[in-house]
């Protein structure tokens, strides 16, 4: 405006041209800084809109995890559920076995001490003993692969009377199995009452475990498929799948568990 005024024209278009260049810095400088806030402003909503999908697809896998293990649980929880019934089943049925023999064998010998007795105050006593001893031995032979009674295959003897078989028939009960000093116990039991089906077993042994192996006594010993699972710590069906391998290995036939049941009380 000075040199303006004095009339100065070089001066003028000097000062004209340093007031233009600092107009242009300026509104250089301001351009900038406008462009790295709308630079900010960008990458702000770039990161916010990163960190919710971020967020949502950490939703989405939280979820999933959540239903996953929920399924996991309930799975779980029905098989638990199923093994539980399953074992109480077996142990129901074993216990219902054992108990049928105990009474069995109690209403015989209180049969035999009436019949001593042949009074006529006995003969109605009598006739009931007889009517439920005639029951129990439909019922056991009804649990039996070859359906045969009790006094058929001589549940008095002592082969199927002595401790050790007594005990494995109240310890399948409870489900509990079948330790090493039982095992060697009902060895023993076979050694002295049916050596010769026992030494068949040990010239069988290169083909036999020892789980087979005891199986195959508790089968001798008429032992039901519920009882030698829980004694084995199996299921009743590999029970019945190890019996119809070992008619195979034993005595090369080809069949299923009751023909194997058969040979094993044969041999």
């Amino acid at each position: 405006m000075l040199y303006r005024k004095k009339k100065d024209a070089d001066s003028i278009a000097k000062y004209s041209e340093l007031w233009n260049n600092a107009v242009d810095s300026s509104y250089a400088h301001m351009s900038t800084r406008h462009l790295q806030q709308m630079h900010a402003i960008f990458n702000y909503s770039k990161y916010k809109d990163l960190a919710q999908q971020k967020d949502y697809e950490l939703k989405i896998r939280t979820t999933f995890i959540i239903v996953v293990i929920i399924v996991l649980f309930l799975l779980f929880l029905l098989f638990y559920l199923r093994n539980r019934l399953r074992y109480n089943r077996i142990k129901e049925q074993n216990t219902s076995y054992a108990f049928d023999i105990l009474t069995l064998r109690n209403r015989e010998e209180e049969l035999s001490r009436a019949n001593k007795k042949k009074d006529s105050q006995n003969s109605e006593y009598i006739d009931r003993l007889q009517n439920e001893i005639e029951s129990l031995q439909e019922k056991l032979s009804s649990q039996q692969s070859d359906k045969l009674r009790p006094d058929q295959w001589g549940m008095r003897d002592i082969f199927f009377n002595a401790p050790i078989v007594n005990y494995l028939h109240a310890i399948s009960q409870k489900g509990k199995i079948a330790s090493y000093s039982d095992i060697k116990s009902l060895r023993l039991h076979f050694e002295k009452y049916d050596n010769v089906f026992l030494s068949f077993l040990i010239s069988k042994e290169s083909v036999l475990k020892e789980r087979e192996f005891l199986l195959c006594l508790l089968t001798r010993l008429r032992f039901l498929p519920s009882e030698m699972a829980c004694l084995l710590d199996v299921s009743p069906q590999v029970i019945t799948n190890i019996r119809a391998k070992l008619l195979s290995s034993l005595y090369n036939i080809k069949g299923g568990a009751q023909i194997f049941d058969e040979k094993i009380r044969k041999s």
